[in-house]
C-alpha cells in the first residue's frame, strides 16, 4: 500500500493539544531563510492550539532552522480522482502519475531527508532540514506544504448498546457478522476475553498493522522498533503498547466498545471482525499520532478492503479547533478519507474534549468523515464533547465500561471521551451494514441521522444514534412520498414540535399555542438532498399583515424546539410578498431573528394573496438551495454542507400570547422526493413552468397537484 523509499515520515496539519503544539512552535527569533515560497503555493503550519492556518514560507523556515529538521506533507499538482470512481487501468495509470510527482520532488532533496510515499493521493511526506525546505517550497508541481502535527487520543481521563437500542438486532443476527471494522489506535490487547467469543483465541482480529514514527521528538511502538509492520492473517503488529506510556490502553477500550464480545458485557458490532491499527508514537512519556501514519493506515484499509469486506474504520483521535469544514486544511486525510468512501468504507471520528460549543476538533471536521460528540446516559451532551452544526451524530460517551488493557483478560475499565462515542457509532455502522450489505455509506449515515434521538447542549440539536430506529429506516427507503391529510393518523403522523398540530377537514393545521413565535410540524421523511412540494393556505387576522409561512428542509428538532435546517417560506405585508431562504441553526422558537439564523435569499416579489392556497416547492440538492412560489423562481442560495440529513416539516410564525389567536397555517398535501446522484446538477438559472407572473390558487393549483405531479414539477433544469 505505501512505498517509503527511504524512511518514514508523517504529518498532521492541525491540531493535538498544547504539549504537542509546543513542538513545532518553540521559535527563537532568527533571521529569515532564503527562498520563497513559489506562487500560489500553500503553505500551512500549527498555531498555538494545533490548529492548521496559513503562514508565509519564511515562517515555517524558521521552525525547521530551530528544531533542526521539520516533519511536512506535501501536495502534488497532478490530475486525481476519487478510487471508486477508477477501474483498475485507471487506478494503475493514476497511481504512476502520483508516484512520477514524487519523484520529482524526491530528485531535488538531500540524502539526509525521509521519504514517505501514498499511493492514493498525490501528497507525499517528508522529514527536511531547512536547506531541503527550501528546496521543496521552490520545486515546481507542488501545490502545498503543510507541518505534520501530533494527535492526541480522545479520552477524557459499560459499552452502551442498551442507550443505543442494539440488542433487537443482535436478536436477529445483524451484529456485523461477516464485515470488519479497523480501528486506529494505541493498538489492542489481542488476548483480552472481549476478542475471544465467538471465535477461538484471537481468531477475531483477522489482520492488524502498525505505523509508527522515529524522529527528534518521538519513538516509534511497533514490535520490533520498526516504522511499519504489517500482519495479514494475524494480531501481531496491532498489539497495544505498554500502558506505562500514558495513552497506550486506549485503543483496547475502543475496540472492545465497537467489537467487543465478553459474556453480558458487549460491544456493538459484537460477532464483527477486528482489525487494529497502531498508528502512535511515544512523546518521551505519553502517545500522539502523526497524520502521515494515520494516512498510511488509511492506505492500507483501502488495499485490504475486499479481503477482509471492511464496513468502518474508527479513529478516536484529534486536536485542533475547527469553526467549519476543514478540507481544504486538511487536505491529505480527507482525500485518503473521501477514497474509502468512495468505495463503501465510513470513517468514523471523534469530534474531540475540548467543551467548545461552537467548533470541534480535526479530522472530524472533514466533510466526508462521520464527525460524532457524545451523550450521557440521561441523554444529554456531555459536558466535555466538542460541538458545532459541522457535528453528524452523537452516541454515549460517558462512563462507558469496556475492556481494558490492564490486569486479567477478562479485565474492564470505565472510561469517558468522544473517543468512546465514534465507536458506537462504528460498530453501528458494521451492524447495520451486516443487516444491509448494499447499504451506501450515505445511506447508513441518512438512517443513523434521521431516526436519532435529539440531544440538545445550548441551542444545537443532534441525532443520539438508535439501531433499531435506523434499521426500520434501512427497511422502508423512501423514493417518493406523498401526502393528503383526509384521516387522523395521516395527520398525526406528522410529530408536534413547536404549536398545535391538528386535522380540520381534510387538511393538516397548524396553530400556535401563544408561548413560542414559530409553530412546527415534522414529517416522518428524512433524506439529505431532497424537492418537495406543498400545497397550503395561511390565515391571519389582519390580510395586508401575513406572517411568515413554509416549510424545512434538513432540520432537527428536539422537544424544546431547539431547531437546525432550512426553511423556505414567503410572507405578505402592506401590499409586498417576500420570499425567503434561513439557515438555522439551534434557534428556541424563533426562525428569522434567531442568533443562529442567516438569511441566504430574501427577494420582494408581486404581492400574493393570502387564506388561499399556493404551491411552495423547496429544492435542496447538495450545497444549492431553489424555491419556488406557484410555479415562480423567487428564491436561490447557497448554504454549507452542514445540513446533511433531516425531515421535512412544515412551519408558520405568529405573535405569541393573546395576539395568537386568528393565526394558522393548513397543509392541503405535500409530496417529497430525494435527489440522487444520477440527477442533474441544480442551477443557480433555474426557471420553473411559467404561470404569467399569476399566481395558482384555488382549482387551478388543485387540479394541477398530485403526488406524482408535485415530484415532476420539481425537475431540475
Amino acid at each position: 500500500m505505501i512505498s517509503g523509499i527511504r524512511r518514514i515520515i508523517s504529518r498532521d496539519r492541525s491540531r493535538c493539544h498544547a504539549s504537542a503544539a509546543a513542538l513545532a512552535l518553540g521559535l527563537g527569533a532568527m533571521a529569515p531563510l532564503g527562498a520563497a515560497a513559489q506562487d500560489g503555493l500553500t503553505v500551512l503550519g500549527a498555531d498555538e492550539h494545533g490548529t492548521a492556518v496559513e503562514m508565509d514560507a519564511a515562517t515555517l523556515l524558521e521552525r525547521a532552522a530551530e528544531q533542526g529538521s521539520i516533519r511536512i506533507i506535501v501536495g502534488l499538482d497532478t490530475d486525481f480522482s476519487l478510487y471508486g470512481e477508477l477501474n483498475d487501468a485507471e487506478r494503475s495509470s493514476q497511481g504512476e502519475r502520483i508516484a512520477a510527482a514524487q519523484s520529482r520532488v524526491i530528485s531535488n532533496l538531500s540524502d539526509d531527508a525521509s521519504v514517505r510515499r501514498f499511493r492514493t493521493i498525490p501528497f507525499m511526506a517528508l522529514t527536511v532540514d531547512a536547506t531541503d525546505l527550501e528546496a521543496v517550497l521552490s520545486t515546481p508541481g507542488i501545490t502545498s506544504v503543510q507541518e505534520d502535527i501530533p494527535d492526541v487520543p480522545h479520552m477524557n481521563d459499560t459499552t452502551k448498546p442498551d442507550l443505543t437500542h442494539a440488542g433487537p438486532l443482535w436478536a436477529q443476527g445483524s451484529a456485523g457478522e461477516g464485515h470488519a471494522v479497523v480501528v486506529l489506535d494505541t493498538g489492542t490487547r489481542p488476548n483480552h476475553n472481549s476478542f475471544r467469543a465467538p471465535h477461538p483465541i484471537g481468531a477475531k482480529i483477522v489482520a492488524s498493522a502498525c505505523f509508527s514514527t522515529d524522529s527528534a521528538q518521538s519513538s516509534t511502538l511497533c514490535p520490533g522498533g520498526r516504522e511499519q509492520l504489517v500482519t495479514p492473517g494475524r494480531a501481531g503488529a496491532g498489539a497495544d503498547c505498554d500502558t506505562s506510556i500514558s495513552g497506550c490502553g486506549h485503543g483496547t477500550h475502543v475496540a472492545g466498545i465497537a467489537v467487543g464480545h465478553q459474556g453480558g458485557n458487549h460491544g456493538m458490532a459484537r460477532d464483527a471482525d477486528l482489525i487494529p491499527m497502531q498508528v502512535f508514537s511515544d512523546f518521551g512519556g505519553q502517545v500522539l499520532s502523526y497524520t502521515a501514519d494515520q494516512i498510511a493506515a488509511l492506505e492500507r484499509t483501502l488495499m485490504w478492503r475486499n479481503e477482509y469486506n471492511i464496513a468502518v474504520v474508527n479513529m478516536s483521535l484529534g486536536g485542533g479547533r475547527y469553526y467549519d469544514h476543514c478540507d481544504s486544511v486538511q487536505a491529505p486525510r480527507a482525500a485518503i478519507i473521501e477514497n474509502l468512501r468512495s468505495v463503501g468504507i465510513a470513517t468514523v471520528i471523534a469530534s474531540g474534549n475540548n467543551g467548545y460549543s461552537d467548533s470541534i476538533g480535526a479530522p472530524a471536521c472533514i466533510s466526508s468523515a462521520i464527525a460524532v460528540g457524545s451523550s450521557t446516559k440521561s441523554d444529554d451532551v456531555s459536558w466535555f464533547s466538542n460541538q458545532h452544526t459541522t457535528l453528524d451524530l452523537m452516541a454515549p460517551g460517558s462512563d462507558i465500561r469496556a475492556a481494558s488493557a490492564d490486569g486479567p483478560s477478562p479485565q474492564l475499565e470505565i472510561n469517558s471521551g468522544t473517543s468512546m462515542a465514534a465507536p458506537h457509532v462504528a460498530g453501528g455502522f458494521a451492524m447495520l451494514k451486516s443487516h444491509d450489505p448494499d447499504a451506501s455509506v450515505t445511506e447508513i449515515e441518512r438512517a443513523l441521522a434521521c431516526t436519532g434521538i435529539p440531544v440538545t447542549r445550548g441551542d444545537q440539536p443532534h441525532p443520539r444514534i438508535s439501531m433499531t430506529r435506523a434499521r426500520n429506516f434501512l427497511d422502508n427507503p423512501h423514493v417518493t412520498r406523498g401526502w393528503g391529510f383526509g384521516n387522523e393518523p395521516q395527520v398525526m403522523a406528522w410529530r408536534e414540535v413547536l404549536g398545535l398540530r391538528d386535522r380540520a377537514g381534510n387538511t393538516l393545521r397548524l396553530r400556535p399555542d401563544q408561548d413560542a413565535s414559530w409553530s412546527i410540524a415534522q414529517s416522518p421523511f428524512c433524506v439529505n438532498d431532497v424537492v418537495v412540494t406543498a400545497q397550503l393556505i395561511r390565515t391571519d387576522p389582519d390580510p395586508d399583515f401575513g406572517w411568515n409561512t413554509g416549510m424545512m428542509l434538513s432540520s432537527v428538532m428536539d422537544d424544546d424546539g431547539k431547531i437546525s435546517g432550512l426553511f423556505f417560506g414567503f410572507n405578505t405585508i402592506g401590499g409586498t410578498t417576500t420570499a425567503s431562504i434561513y439557515e438555522v441553526a439551534g434557534t428556541d422558537g424563533t426562525l428569522q431573528d434567531g442568533p443562529g439564523t442567516t438569511v441566504l435569499c430574501e427577494e420582494d416579489i408581486p404581492a400574493i394573496d393570502m387564506d388561499v392556497p399556493h404551491v411552495i416547492e423547496a429544492v435542496k440538492q447538495r450545497n444549492n438551495l431553489r424555491m419556488r412560489l406557484n410555479g415562480q423562481v423567487v428564491c436561490t442560495a447557497t448554504t454549507t454542507p452542514e445540513f446533511r440529513n433531516g425531515h421535512v416539516a412544515v412551519a408558520m410564525a405568529s405573535p405569541t400570547g393573546a395576539d395568537a389567536a386568528g393565526h394558522q397555517t393548513r397543509l392541503i398535501r405535500a409530496a417529497a422526493r430525494p435527489l440522487i446522484q444520477r440527477d442533474p446538477e441544480l442551477t443557480m438559472t433555474a426557471t420553473g413552468p411559467s404561470m404569467g407572473g399569476t399566481p395558482r390558487t384555488g382549482s387551478e393549483s388543485d387540479s394541477s397537484f398530485s403526488g406524482r405531479s408535485a415530484a415532476g414539477a420539481a425537475s431540475i433544469n
